[in-house]
């Protein structure tokens, strides 16, 4: 006798929204239940968020699937995947379409300073922050207020006194 091993069926049974913001951390309730043939078999669940990050969690057969908490750090339209595994190698998976919108950076333009004309300090001027941190590449300019503009990191020297402005 030859007994071979069936997968597991999955299906997707989640009906929360599929649009997040960037930042935000979820905790997404039944994404998934599934079946197997095998009624001795024992489960996991992958959970693959579609942002390079996975969390494998223990899977009852009667459950189902929960997900979270996870936050998304990277934007787009993404495909977070439930891949069932019982423990003879068997598999399935279900796919959920999200989608992820960017947050801008928060620039915080820092203190008003001054400084002598001539002189080049050494000063941070500003910083930013954002929940996509890890994912994205930034360039950030500095417009100095005289026609000049430079990469941040950098320095710049003021060649002439600026008027104010009021």
């Amino acid at each position: 006798v030859t007994v071979t091993n069936e997968n597991p069926v999955v299906t997707t049974t989640y009906a929360g929204p599929t649009t997040f913001i960037e930042g935000d951390t979820l905790a997404l309730q039944d994404l998934a239940t599934f079946t197997d043939a095998g009624t001795l078999d024992t489960h996991d669940a992958v959970i693959q968020w579609g942002d390079g990050l996975t969390d494998t969690i223990a899977a009852p057969a009667a459950s189902p699937i929960q997900g979270g908490p996870h936050t998304y750090g990277k934007s787009g339209n993404l495909n977070l995947v439930v891949q069932v595994n019982d423990q003879d190698g068997g598999s399935d998976s279900a796919t959920i379409p999200i989608t992820v919108a960017n947050v801008p950076p928060a620039v915080d333009p820092g203190l008003g300073l001054g400084w002598a004309e001539g002189s080049n300090p050494i000063v941070t001027l500003a910083t930013f922050a954002d929940p996509g941190v890890g994912f994205e590449s930034y360039t950030a300019t500095m417009d100095w207020g005289d026609r000049k503009s430079t990469r941040l990191n950098s320095s710049h020297t003021y060649i002439s006194r600026i008027p104010s402005s009021s």
